[in-house]
Parts: structure tokens; sequence; C-alpha cells
């Protein structure tokens, strides 16, 4: 536990379910022990010299780019949330780094933020905060996000379903939602995402696809790997059906993973289905195939 005699504090808490609730909770009873509160308006070094200072940070490293050493940082993880409305926190790809760092890093205090309102948890000596009532209902976005990172956990492997992508097509509500999506028009990139932070090592992704009649005349791409170091495949499916594809990719060190499906011809009729796709440890001697 953080002993906080006569110094700062630091409250990392990535993106989570009830965030704000418990924010402000944590500043109402840092409050009441007499402690200063630093907003994001206000420099640190403004309030360099103050007394039992608590400040909050969305990620370790903003923490640290503050001056804190490793000793006054807590990390509070809860369930994590993507919220629409911000793009802050709304962003897979910045998210999934907080995170990331948050769950990895070494020599912090790390608390889990517990679910049941009114259970107590002390944050440092001196400062135990009830949790907040559980206000927000995580959305099916959200929910797709903290399977995914599962693999920080240690986990061997996870679902990316289809919300935690990107589209380039006509109607992006069916295929966030795992349905038939019209691919007319020009090639490009139908599919992207989602920039969550790998692990090191190398990993296994088996991307699931649907074609139409008019869609399975026509050449594709996938890529699967880092932004700019990947493995690819194209292929024609040559038939109407649903298809597995299964790539592994080493990862040299933890860096964003990125699945694309590019079209790459102009399509004057066609439909694709993307179901996602399953992570797990891959071994090195696997070589891409199509099934």
């Amino acid at each position: 536990m953080i002993e906080v005699v006569s110094h700062r504090l630091y409250v990392v808490m990535p993106p989570c379910r009830s965030r704000l609730d418990w924010l402000e909770a944590i500043k109402i009873k840092a409050g009441q022990k007499g402690w200063l509160i630093e907003e994001d308006s206000i420099s640190s070094s403004m309030t360099a010299g103050s007394e039992n200072l608590v400040s909050f940070h969305e990620s370790l490293e903003a923490a640290i780019s503050t001056g804190a050493s490793l000793g006054d940082i807590v990390v509070l993880l809860g369930d994590p949330e993507l919220h629409e409305s911000d793009a802050a926190f709304g962003n897979v790809a910045d998210v999934s780094r907080w995170y990331w760092s948050a769950m990895q890093a070494q020599d912090v205090l790390k608390l889990n933020l517990p679910r049941e309102a009114g259970r107590i948890l002390q944050i440092a000596t001196g400062l135990e905060v009830a949790c907040p009532p559980m206000r927000t209902v995580s959305g099916p976005r959200s929910q797709a996000f903290s399977e995914a990172i599962s693999l920080y956990q240690g986990r061997p492997e996870a679902t990316w379903r289809p919300e935690l992508f990107n589209y380039d097509v006509k109607s992006v509500d069916l295929a966030q939602s795992g349905q038939a999506f019209d691919i007319t028009g020009k090639p490009r990139f139908l599919v992207s995402g989602p920039y969550i932070t790998m692990p090191k090592g190398f990993w296994q992704a088996t991307i699931k696809l649907g074609f139409d009649d008019g869609a399975s005349r026509t050449r594709f791409r996938i890529d699967w790997g880092e932004v700019e170091s990947y493995q690819s495949q194209e292929f024609c499916p040559g038939q109407p059906g649903f298809y597995e594809i299964i790539m592994s990719h080493n990862w040299p060190e933890p860096a964003p993973a990125e699945v694309r499906l590019v079209q790459l011809e102009g399509v004057f009729d066609g439909h694709v289905t993307f179901s996602g796709a399953e992570i797990m440890a891959g071994d090195p001697r696997l070589k891409s195939s199509q099934t």
C-alpha cells in the first residue's frame, strides 16, 4: 500500500466502466482529508510544492511524463470501456496501449476496482474510497474490447469481434454486427483494425469471411501483422460460402496489430460477411493457409 506523507499521489485509471463516478468519489474523499486535487487545467509546476496532492491520468505514460516516480503511482483497473461519444476514450489503439502498459508495469501498485457498490477500496494510507454505484452498462463494443485484451492477462487466445474493426462500406452498422455488407465500388480496404497492442511473440489469426456469388468472383488480399510489417495472401474464393484464413506473424516487440481485407478490383455487385478473428499464440512453423 502506498503511504502518502507530504507528497504527490498519481492515480492512473484507463477508461473503464463508471470511471467518472470513481474519479469523483476519490476527489471527494481526498478533499475531505485536506488533500489538494490537481485538475487537468492546472499544470504540475503550479502545484509542485503542494503537500498531499492527488493527480489523475488515463495512462502510465501520462503520469510518468509529469515527473512521477513509480513508487508514487497507483494503477486502478476496472472493466474496460470504449466511449462512443469521446474520441479519445473510444479509440481502440490508444485505450489498448494504455491498458497494456498499465497491466504490464512493474514496481507500481495495481488494484482491481470492485464492482459491488459500497465496497471499500484502500488506494493509499489514509485514503479509502467506497465503490460508487455502477451506473453505466457496457455496450457491445466495450464488451468486445474487454474480451479482446484478455491476452494481457496471460491467456493464449482471444476473440476479436466485428465491432472492433473499421469499415469502408456503405452499411457500417451491418458490417459491425457481423452481417453481409455491400462491396459495390472501386478497389479499397474493406476492413481494417483493430490496432490492439499485441504482446511480444508469434500470434496466429483465424480470419472468418463469407462471400455471396458476386463477391466470390472477386480478387481480395488479406493481411495480418503489424501496421508496416505483415503477412499477406491474395485469393479469389471461386464459389460462395464461408471461409477461414489462418495466418501467423511474429511481433519482435509489443506493437499494434492489424487485420486488413483489401478488395483488389472494382465490383458491380457483391456482398461480404466479416465475422471477426480468433487470435491465439501461434506456432512459428505454421505457414499461412486457406481452408
